[in-house]
């Protein structure tokens, strides 16, 4: 197989997975995956898992490969806060919860480092998410409730009002986040009695 081939068939998507390569062209020569990269076709993301170089990428196209990269998992924690507009500054590595190991993946693309970093939850609170749709793709994000809780559950060191005032939250937003139905939803579902005491404690930072 040549190059122009293989990019015409899966240049459309924002990932290579070889999986779905092997699916197409089970005779497919993994060699050829080396050579393209070696020609500087091809970035290697993650085991089995590669980009297009010239391809542009944005933040939605870098949350669909934090999902696919590491199964399952879901945008979260700092990185869902900004995207919802909870944090005022950007996050530069792409943060997400899973219920598989924590880990963390180093990619260099289009001359930018970019951490794909992945923080273990367990099983029970694996939930609070929805699938958000970018062009022909799709990527699995918190909701803006359940990236407060992640955060506050993999975040042992904040304990006091003082700490949850550094976080500087935005103030509209969490105040409505922390009156809604599905926060107590979420806060039930959970079933932790430290979530519910700092839930409490941002109440009275926040009132």
């Amino acid at each position: 197989m040549n190059y122009l081939n293989f990019q015409k068939q899966f240049g459309g998507f924002p990932l290579v997975d070889m999986r779905d390569v092997f699916t197409v062209f089970p005779k497919f020569d993994r060699r050829r995956i080396s050579e393209w990269q070696g020609k500087g076709y091809l970035k290697k993301i993650a085991s089995n898992f590669y980009i297009f170089a010239d391809q542009p990428l944005d933040e939605r196209k870098l949350f669909f490969i934090a999902n696919k990269i590491h199964e399952p998992s879901y945008v979260s924690l700092e990185t869902a806060l900004s995207y919802h507009g909870l944090i005022p500054e950007g996050v530069f590595s792409i943060l997400s919860v899973s219920t598989l190991k924590t880990r963390t993946v180093s990619a260099h693309l289009n001359a930018v480092a970019t951490n794909f970093l992945y923080k273990k939850v367990k099983k029970e609170l694996f939930f609070g998410y929805s699938l958000a749709k970018a062009k022909e793709y799709s990527f699995l994000i918190a909701d803006p409730e359940k990236a407060i809780l992640d955060f506050l559950y993999l975040r042992e060191d904040l304990k006091t009002a003082d700490d949850f005032r550094e976080m500087r939250l935005n103030r509209e937003i969490i105040k409505k986040i922390l009156k809604s139905q599905k926060m107590a939803k979420y806060l039930t579902i959970a079933n932790s009695w430290q979530l519910k005491k700092k839930i409490n404690i941002l109440r009275r930072v926040y009132a």
